[in-house]
């Protein structure tokens, strides 16, 4: 007697539907469950799936009568290319069913018979990521990257002046670290040492014939623009100088010509005082008699 295993699962989005007809037939009356399978493999891959089973309480599994076979695409696959792994231990109720096959699965839809009748079951199978569909050029490019990052540069020495700008792309971090400030100021003293150097153009439209004397040019032209702009900046300078100059003596003639004002006015105030004093005195002289005169009457 059979009995039919859960067959209801959710489809999840971006997968690909596996059909799975499953099946027994086992001698006596023994009822297995099949659960969920587990898909290990994807499209294009070896199939590898994986099917709990259980059995009733009292029953035992007979191995020999799970018989595997797949059809895909209305064609059977050999028994050579199938291959069936029953784990089952004795004391347990429960194990696994394990499907191979030694070919790839092309076909999104399979049929597994096992032994028959057949029961229903739908599994879902995700698509293979494209990182792992090529393991292959993943592992080659780090051999590719590192042949380039082997090979050594290669630059056209160009002997250039003091006062430009050099990269030294000589050997490596070894030997630029063991050159000590002595030669580092004798590569800048003489730029015939320093070997490889790379033109820097500040203006890319150019030629490249023509970038050395057109940096030439545009450096000596920059040297006159800023000598320049140092001159007008001195003149200035002096300019203003000049102006507190001017104003600090404006300043002290005000000043004195504020003192000495004050100081010219001082005696004609004097002689204001005493001119009116002397009219005081000559009133009062005047007025005094007749007061009294009046004051008598």
């Amino acid at each position: 007697m059979l009995k039919p295993g859960p067959a209801r699962f959710c489809q999840r989005p971006g997968s690909v539907v596996l059909a799975l007809g499953l099946g027994l037939a086992c001698a006596g009356s023994m009822a297995m469950e099949l659960g969920r399978p587990q898909t290990l493999s994807g499209l294009g891959e070896a199939l590898s799936l994986k099917l709990p089973l259980r059995l009733s309480p009292g029953e035992t599994l007979n191995v020999d009568c799970i018989q595997v076979t797949i059809e895909t695409a209305n064609q059977v696959l050999p028994a050579q290319q199938v291959q069936k792994t029953v784990d089952y231990p004795a004391d347990s109720q429960s194990g696994w069913i394990w499907i191979k096959t030694t070919v790839a699965i092309e076909e999104p839809v399979l049929k597994l018979a096992l032994g028959c009748p057949q029961q229903q079951i739908t599994a879902f199978i995700d698509p293979v990521p494209a990182a792992a569909a090529k393991p292959s050029a993943a592992l080659a490019a780090p051999s590719s990257t590192a042949t380039l990052a082997k090979a050594p540069a290669r630059v056209k020495p160009v002997v250039l002046g003091p006062d430009r700008l050099r990269f030294d792309l000589d050997s490596g971090r070894a030997r630029r670290a063991s050159k000590t400030a002595g030669d580092w100021q004798q590569d800048a003293q003489n730029p015939a040492r320093a070997g490889f150097a790379l033109l820097m153009s500040l203006e890319p439209g150019r030629p490249p014939a023509a970038a050395p004397a057109e940096a030439l040019a545009s450096a000596s032209g920059l040297s006159q623009r800023v000598q320049q702009a140092e001159r007008e900046f001195t003149s200035l300078q002096q300019e203003q100088a000049s102006l507190n100059r001017e104003l600090d003596s404006l300043a002290q003639r005000l000043a004195q010509r504020q003192t000495s004002s004050w100081a010219a006015g001082s005696p004609l105030l004097w002689l204001g005082a005493t001119a009116m004093l002397a009219l005081a005195g000559l009133a009062y002289r005047w007025l005094k008699p007749r007061w009294r005169s009046l004051s008598d009457r």
